[in-house]
């Protein structure tokens, strides 16, 4: 997937069936990375040299489709992961911790409803 790409899915509540889609074939593979403990996790990114910055909102939506059950909880790891991988992503200290939680699930514990609406309500009360 190119950062560009990623970028426009954040940008919409509407986009999670397009980015579950997008993802897909990258899936099965971190997801066996997931099960070997210690092995790097594999995701694919293709950096493009731009910057975009990463807002309250685009975590909100993502956040949302894991809660209406688009994706599920190894797709919401995958994509914090890609959003933290990517040189083409800046963001703020509040937006790096809630992705650190949700891309290391394996430190941080569980996501699930109640996980995921933590991280929803810490960021309303940054936004």
């Amino acid at each position: 997937m190119k950062s560009s790409d990623l970028h426009n899915f954040l940008q919409s509540p509407k986009n999670g069936v397009q980015f579950k889609r997008a993802i897909q074939p990258a899936i099965p593979e971190f997801h066996r990375g997931l099960a070997e403990h210690g092995r790097s996790l594999p995701v694919q990114i293709e950096d493009q040299g731009k910057n975009f910055d990463v807002t309250v909102e685009n975590l909100k939506n993502l956040c949302s489709w894991f809660l209406a059950g688009t994706i599920d909880a190894v797709e919401l790891e995958y994509a914090a992961n890609l959003l933290e991988l990517s040189d083409d992503f800046s963001y703020p200290k509040n937006i790096a911790d809630e992705l650190f939680i949700l891309g290391t699930p394996d430190i941080n514990g569980t996501l699930n409803h109640e996980s995921v609406r933590n991280v929803l309500k810490r960021l309303s009360g940054a936004a």
